[in-house]
């Protein structure tokens, strides 16, 4: 009788063990993974420098400001031709340092004044409307070494209009595709953005070609490690060479001369 009730007791202990295993081993992890993902301050900066003017970026601002200066050193764009030169540069280059970056940046222009429906290649002043072309790309690299990137801007066919002499402001409208692979030196994080701007209206006066007024749609999208971050969002250009993003119910004040989020 002993031996049974040792047998039973043994075999009620080694159901009890073989139990307690299969609970252990049925256990599940409920602890969230973490996944690489951008902040919206990291979103901010890079999207600063889809709008900056200043030579350290190739931002939508600065296609007014580049057709209103000399390409290659021949003529102004924007006023009248030397007749001499009754072609405009396709491409050109600048490269240089500020106190912000070091950059260098190819520019693919292509202009066309447009005057009663025809395309003219040498502006006369009876012209009121050009259509422009810019493929701009290149590389900064910030001397404060927070960050580096390369990007693109693709601008097709948009309007820059009152450029006859008897107007004194332009406005700029159109649709820039803008794109680019952006790193955070101290941590080495990188990620890619592209944004998407539409515009209608943008302001900007013939004496300095710096853009002072009008909004910007904006579609963003930031990726790392297979993570995508996206937001819809508007720049509001202020006036005296700064501009407000607004995404994600937050905002931020740019410098358009350095390409920094200031505020």
């Amino acid at each position: 009788m002993k031996f049974y009730t040792h047998l039973l007791v043994g075999t009620i202990i080694f159901f009890l063990i073989l139990s307690g295993c299969k609970k252990s081993d049925d256990v599940t992890d409920t602890s969230t993974p973490t996944t690489a993902t951008v902040s919206d301050d990291e979103i901010a900066d890079a999207v600063a420098k889809s709008v900056a003017s200043g030579d350290g970026g190739c931002g939508l601002t600065g296609v007014v400001d580049i057709t209103g200066k000399s390409s290659g050193g021949k003529f102004t764009m924007l006023k009248q031709n030397n007749f001499n030169f009754t072609n405009l540069d396709s491409s050109f280059t600048f490269a240089d340092s500020t106190q912000y970056v070091v950059y260098s940046y190819t520019f693919n222009l292509n202009i066309d004044f447009i005057r009663n429906g025809k395309a003219y290649v040498v502006y006369l002043p009876i012209m009121d409307t050009a259509k422009v072309s810019v493929t701009s790309y290149g590389t900064v690299t910030a001397t404060n070494n927070k960050y580096k990137y390369d990007d693109t801007l693709t601008l097709t066919d948009a309007l820059l209009t009152g450029i006859s002499t008897s107007s004194d402001t332009i406005t700029f409208g159109g649709t820039a595709d803008y794109s680019s692979n952006f790193t955070i030196m101290p941590t080495s994080k990188t990620f890619a953005l592209k944004t998407t701007m539409t515009f209608s209206s943008l302001k900007a006066s013939k004496s300095t070609y710096k853009v002072s007024g009008g909004t910007v749609g904006i579609t963003i999208q930031a990726t790392t490690k297979g993570t995508t971050v996206s937001a819809n969002g508007t720049i509001t250009f202020n006036g005296n060479q700064t501009a407000t993003l607004s995404f994600h119910n937050k905002q931020f004040v740019i410098d358009l001369n350095s390409g920094l989020v200031v505020a």
